[in-house]
């Protein structure tokens, strides 16, 4: 089994990484859009445009990630990343389904917010903050493994990064 991860799986999660990058930066219009709407005011168009790119990159990330969850099902994945101690090895396990799980679930809750009730906003607002923590500690597990431990951990999902080992 190959070290790297495959290219659709590469080429998956960098395309679900670009969608979350734009639906942080659009994530203001359904606010905004909702607030208006509760006050009995037209929403401005820029706020409708934002709130319609959120709505769609987040059915994009969900449809993704099943596609994901197919691609690593049927493609599998590379073995754990050599020289990995017990406790780093559980906390990528618990990292990664953590991640999965809320790549799921925050795209349902908008979408329950968006089309069947605005009480969802709320418990949507609060993973999409989860998501956002989970996402920063990966990133920054992946850096502490090319920084400080010098591994391939980086480089498997990276591939124009090379280890810093040589």
């Amino acid at each position: 089994m190959s070290e790297r991860y495959s290219r659709p799986m590469l080429g998956l999660h960098w395309l679900i990484v670009l969608l979350l990058v734009v639906q942080y930066f659009s994530s203001e219009g359904p606010s905004h859009a909702h607030r208006a709407i509760a006050r009995g005011m037209q929403p401005e168009a820029f706020d409708i445009f934002l709130a319609n790119i959120h709505v769609w990159t987040g059915v994009s990330v969900l449809v993704l990630t099943v596609i994901r969850f197919a691609v690593r099902y049927f493609g599998g994945v590379p073995a754990e990343a050599a020289g990995l101690t017990a406790w780093e090895a559980r906390l990528s396990k618990i990292g990664h389904y953590a991640l999965y799980g809320l790549l799921v679930i925050v795209p349902a809750s908008g979408m329950a917010a968006a089309w069947i009730s605005d009480a969802a906003g709320g418990p949507h607002e609060l993973l999409t903050n989860l998501l956002w923590l989970v996402a920063g500690l990966h990133i920054a597990a992946a850096l502490w493994h090319y920084v400080v431990r010098r591994d391939t951990v980086l480089s498997r999902m990276v591939p124009w990064i090379k280890p810093l080992n040589g």
